[in-house]
This record gives C-alpha cells, structure tokens and sequence, in this order.
C-alpha cells in the first residue's frame, strides 16, 4: 500500500516542490554515480580486450580512477540529501560543499583527459 500523507496545514506548495525537487536531484546524483561506474568497466576492462595492445595497467589505472569518483558522488549523494532535507524543512537552502564539489570536477576533468589520451595513443 502507498504511503498516503494528509497535507499539513499551512505547508504551501513551494515547500513540497522543494522536496520533490531536491528527491530528484538525489536521483540524478545516483544516476550519475552509476554512469561514472559504467565508464569505469568500460574504460578498466573492455578497452583493454578490444583494443590490440599489450600494456593493460594504464586502463586499469584510469578505469579504478573513475570507480573511485563513482564511488565517492555515491557517497556524497545521501549528504548532500540530508542537508537539502534539513534545510527545506527548516525553511531554509544548504549549500553545497564547495571543496567536496571541486574535488569531484576536478577528478572529472583530470580522469577524462586521461581517458582521451589512453584512447588517443592506443594503436
């Protein structure tokens, strides 16, 4: 049976937009996660079968390089929830963690580069 609630009143719109809103980009979040792992087989494991090369550790290297980043947007995601959570239901907005944020754009950008190089090179 669906977990039907009653609406609360005084509770607006805005605010169960704002929770719906912040439950789809947790998805996303997830989504992304599972993409980046994708990538990571990709790139660690069928590359280095398809391609006809010898040397197999730098796709390993890079393809556990972007496990790592799937890993750590799977972990992000759930905090970054309960702080959207939170602040929504205390009528206010979380930030998000500005370091954690560069350090996975920076771990993107740095693991595409060497994604495009590892193809670029390969015979």
């Amino acid at each position: 049976m669906a977990d039907t609630k009653q609406p609360i009143p005084g509770i607006g719109d805005g605010l169960r937009r704002a929770q719906l809103a912040a439950e789809r980009t947790y998805l996303a979040w997830w989504r992304t996660a599972l993409a980046t792992v994708a990538v990571a087989v990709a790139i660690g494991r069928v590359l280095p079968e398809v391609l006809p090369t010898g040397t197999t550790w730098p796709y390993v290297a890079v393809g556990t390089g972007w496990g790592v980043l799937a890993v750590a947007i799977a972990v992000y995601a759930p905090i970054r929830q309960r702080s959207l959570r939170r602040a929504i239901d205390e009528g206010g907005y979380a930030h998000p963690h500005t370091a954690m944020l560069s350090a996975l754009s920076v771990g993107g950008v740095v693991l595409t580069i060497a994604s495009v190089v590892l193809i670029v090179i390969s015979p």
